[in-house]
């Protein structure tokens, strides 16, 4: 086992069967309707999920100096309660101050599920990955498979061309990456709030859930373009009925907030 995980790790060889993978569709629901309405989990090879939680071992150190500050998930230190206490601190400021704040709540369509793999190979370059590391990458999901277990059948191999697996490892590390540069541009393009004398806040995320704390009207329209840019690059899809928003303090509700 020793020699194959070294040969896996260190050429890239991996076999199209390694990656041949289970999906089992978990309800979303108590009552599912729809394909929507399932959360596909990815049953891994046992070899591939060893590979993948070795080289998540080695990402995990270096991502706090890679993400986003805001970014809660995945980063050594960081927990999900750090982050519904800074989105509950900037409400309770708001209300108590009257300052205009909207909370919005973003979600996006089968999120891990639609990355671009010629934009994750780009950003992993971006963040100067080694060649190696990224080849590494590349081959896990290169001519990659999935059949889909359902009713008691499972179903012919489906050529995978986009996305993160639910279920590996080391897809929470690769989204948070793919993440990273709309946070960036989120920040840098909305005014956020700031709580008294303390850091000024705009975006909060954990994982794939990103919280904007929109304090001014006019950053709306900066803020919709923020998204198109992601969406066309990384074929990531907002979902407008999923996403939902919040008016606090002296906020004006009658404003569009992207018919969210």
């Amino acid at each position: 086992m020793l020699i194959m995980f070294n040969q896996m790790y260190s050429t890239g060889n991996i076999e199209e069967r390694q990656k041949h993978v289970i999906v089992v569709c978990i309800p979303k629901t108590t009552a599912p309707r729809t394909p929507a309405d399932y959360r596909p989990i990815s049953l891994l090879n046992t070899d591939y999920k060893i590979l993948g939680r070795i080289v998540a071992s080695g990402l995990r150190p270096i991502l706090a100096e890679l993400l986003h500050p805001s970014q809660h998930g995945g980063v050594q230190g960081g927990g999900i309660f750090d982050a519904v206490a800074a989105i509950r601190d900037a409400i309770a400021y708001a209300e108590k101050t009257q300052t205009p704040l909207r909370v919005l709540s973003l979600d996006f369509t089968e999120a891990f599920d639609r990355i671009s793999h010629t934009y994750l190979s780009k950003l992993l370059a971006v963040y100067s990955f080694s060649t190696k590391f990224i080849a590494l990458i590349k081959n896990m999901y290169d001519q990659a498979y999935s059949s889909i277990h359902i009713n008691g059948h499972t179903t012919c191999p489906i050529p995978i061309q986009c996305g993160v697996r639910q279920g590996c490892p080391l897809s929470t590390f690769l989204f948070a990456l793919c993440l990273t540069p709309l946070l960036w541009l989120l920040d840098q393009t909305q005014s956020g709030i700031r709580i008294g004398r303390g850091t000024r806040t705009a975006i909060v995320a954990y994982a794939n859930d990103i919280i904007l704390l929109v304090a001014d009207p006019k950053d709306i329209p900066a803020l919709a373009e923020a998204l198109r840019m992601y969406e066309k690059a990384t074929g990531a899809c907002l979902n407008i009925r999923k996403s939902k928003a919040m008016a606090a303090g002296s906020w004006n509700t009658t404003v569009n907030m992207m018919d969210i």
